[in-house]
């Protein structure tokens, strides 16, 4: 089973739509949508069936009427009919309208762990700077998952948009 796209957005005050696809499926039983509210513990808050086996790509949606206010985290857990199961990327969506310039979560976030940009337009430039000023990584292209995958410590991630440069501070754990 392969995962293609998850994905949460607001779609109303306090309703979030979860919608994911999978390219490939084989003896597919079910998936589980799990809930965090830090993105570190999960519970399962929701199950859809699966379409069992398909190689073109599936869309599924869940829609959670009960989200947190702040930050929801949201994965999928696939489970086949042997109970074997496999875990997509986790993403977050806020149910208030942030007044930050912009929010990165999860903030800590553990390494080899993704960060999500959010509440921000007109990407150009992303740079991850350690605590010796030197870069960690950059990117010269629009992007809102940011890969955690170059050790751990404080790194302030800096983003120049249209309207110039942003910056927050990140704890890699």
């Amino acid at each position: 089973m392969k995962f293609e796209s998850v994905d949460a957005e607001l779609v109303r005050p306090y309703e979030i739509r979860v919608t994911w696809s999978t390219a490939l499926e084989m003896n597919n039983n079910y998936f589980e949508i799990q809930h965090s509210e830090t993105g570190v513990y999960w519970e399962t808050i929701g199950v859809v069936e699966s379409n069992g086996s398909a190689d073109v790509i599936q869309n599924y949606q869940f829609i959670d009427k009960r989200p947190l206010v702040g930050y929801n985290h949201y994965r999928i857990k696939q489970v086949g009919f042997n109970k074997d199961h496999s875990y997509s990327e986790s993403v977050v969506v806020s149910t208030e309208r942030d007044k930050e310039a912009f929010v990165v979560a999860p903030n800590p976030v553990y390494e080899n762990q993704t960060l999500v940009l959010m509440n921000i337009e007109g990407i150009e430039h992303i740079e991850v700077i350690n605590r010796y000023g030197k870069h960690a990584r950059q990117w010269h292209e629009p992007r809102k998952r940011i890969p955690m995958d170059f050790g751990t410590g404080i790194f302030s991630l800096r983003v120049k948009t249209d309207r110039g440069w942003l910056t927050k501070r990140i704890v890699v754990q």
